[in-house]
């Protein structure tokens, strides 16, 4: 059964059944469902008294915080639609998305105001920021402070909301081109968390840590929303830890955990310990890993597989407790899941195919890109949405993930636009033009190198093209691996051959290739 309203709501409705029950633990602080529910009802009105009208798109950029969760209930609850922005953004990428979503309010942790400030003047509809924190506000920007939304009337607001609104705005990666804005509706946002209790088969009284970023979409839709549905309580952590993790699950009593398969060989590297099956941890959510049956052995916590993509839900799951190595389960029972060709021909068992998807239930998929009507055309074309991953099925049902988007990287849980990198790289003086590939990395999925071609008379050595990297881009975004070279391999229409420049050296790295991570040991 899925829930018929909206996330507020939902919250509300949870603080009548069980006022005195924790929702959020902390490690310094917790809060019952009733005082979330008090607190932004205050922060509601506030933003509602500042401004904030149905429709209006409020930028979040912070760590993990109770400012956080307040702030996304807060916006949810005055109609507002929420705008995680990935903390690791700066300038020019920080800025794309604050005008591409149209934010109006932005509430920005201190430690990340001054990137908001030296973007400020370029964005075009920012009215106010709100700053958790001290204020340094010589500049005089339209600056709040975090702490007076919480002198908002604790009543809730009268303003009709519905099911089929937008609850959010998620950036994707961007993985041919510049990040989209998923829209997501509040029934898309519920079901979504309602599956994951169901895949993970969670109870009320089971307890959820997550070391995620809430700017994400597991730690957003499947810990604070998916928590809030089964009327449970999750534990949020500034971020994660390899060394802590297992501390953590032992303090917080967690029943179940948050992890992605970039942490499954880091917490397998860590030394044994006597105390690594001494938890209370029945199983973790995570994509597909060939480590999982290791980390199971060894840490004694099933590891539960699913596929899916940030326009969709779980398109592919196990039944909890049963697996099939080296597939990503069933279909979805609320979608229809197809396998195509190159002209959305379905193609046979066992064939490799593109993932399309349609929703047998009203406003449960994306309702396409914020401000990108012709990519919203082009990924729903034919009425399925297409995915971009390929893909086979076997003559039991079961789904086998192949591959990506060719031009997307993963690294370290990040999903990493090339379109977005080459970018910010092809805007330094010296380079007349780059490609980033993705390179196999020792911890699995990812690392990132840059082919480059310099202008003609133009000289930069590699570790000052690394330095404007660190400096304009995401420290996840930032290239291992750099390499010069004259000219790059190209298609007879002018488009540079990135499937050659993989096939350079050993996967990619040749003995002319510049290695970060080198240099870091020297």
């Amino acid at each position: 059964m899925y829930y018929q309203g909206t996330v507020g709501e939902l919250l509300t409705e949870r603080a009548v059944q069980y006022p005195n029950k924790i929702y959020l633990r902390f490690r310094d602080e917790t809060f019952t469902y009733s005082q979330v529910d008090k607190i932004t009802n205050s922060v509601a009105n506030s933003l509602k008294d500042l401004g904030i009208v149905k429709g209006d798109k409020v930028a979040m950029l912070m760590d993990n915080s109770k400012e956080f969760v307040f702030s996304a209930f807060g916006i949810l609850k005055c109609g507002g639609v929420e705008v995680p922005i990935n903390t690791a953004h700066k300038k020019q990428l920080l800025q794309y998305q604050l005008n591409q979503s149209d934010s109006k309010f932005i509430i920005v942790e201190e430690k990340y105001f001054e990137e908001v400030k030296n973007v400020f003047d370029g964005l075009e509809k920012m009215e106010k920021i709100i700053v958790v924190g001290e204020i340094n506000n010589s500049d005089n920007l339209p600056v709040i402070s975090f702490e007076d939304l919480f002198n908002g009337d604790c009543n809730p607001l009268d303003i009709k909301l519905h099911y089929t609104d937008i609850q959010s705005i998620m950036f994707t990666s961007g993985t041919t081109g510049p990040s989209k804005g998923v829209l997501v509706t509040h029934r898309h946002c519920l079901l979504v968390a309602t599956d994951w209790l169901k895949v993970n088969a969670y109870k009320t009284e089971d307890s959820l840590y997550t070391p995620l970023p809430l700017f994400h979409t597991i730690a957003h839709q499947l810990g604070l929303m998916a928590t809030l549905v089964a009327g449970s309580e999750i534990s949020i952590v500034k971020k994660f830890s390899a060394s802590g993790f297992w501390d953590d699950v032992r303090y917080f009593n967690a029943t179940v955990g948050h992890v992605i398969f970039a942490m499954i060989p880091i917490l397998l590297n860590q030394p044994p310990n006597i105390n690594d099956k001494n938890h209370k941890l029945r199983s973790v959510y995570i994509g597909p890993s060939a480590l999982s049956v290791r980390f199971e052995e060894r840490f004694g916590a099933k590891v539960v597989e699913v596929y899916g993509a940030s326009e969709t839900a779980f398109l592919t799951s196990f039944e909890y407790g049963k697996f099939k190595p080296g597939s990503c389960g069933k279909a979805n029972e609320n979608y229809e899941l197809k396998l195509v060709d190159d002209f959305d021909n379905e193609v046979p068992v066992g064939t490799a195919g593109e993932f399309v998807v349609r929703s047998k239930k009203p406003y449960t998929l994306s309702l396409g890109y914020y401000n990108m009507p012709k990519e919203t055309v082009e990924a729903f074309r034919n009425l399925w949405f297409h995915t971009g991953d390929f893909g086979y099925r076997d003559e039991e049902g079961y789904y086998y993930f192949v591959d990506r988007k060719k031009d997307a990287i993963r690294r370290r849980g990040e999903n990493i636009s090339s379109f977005e990198v080459e970018s910010i790289i092809n805007a330094h003086p010296a380079v007349l033009e780059c490609a980033a590939i993705a390179v196999p990395s020792e911890l699995s999925e990812d690392d990132v190198k840059i082919v480059v071609v310099l202008k003609e008379g133009m000289q930069v050595i590699a570790d000052e093209l690394y330095q404007y990297c660190v400096s304009n881009m995401a420290k996840f975004m930032v290239p291992r691996y750099i390499e010069f070279v004259k000219e790059m391999p190209k298609t007879a229409t002018g488009k540079i051959q990135k499937v050659q420049l993989r096939k350079f050296g050993n996967n990619g790295i040749t003995s002319e290739t510049w290695d970060n991570e080198k240099i870091l040991k020297k």
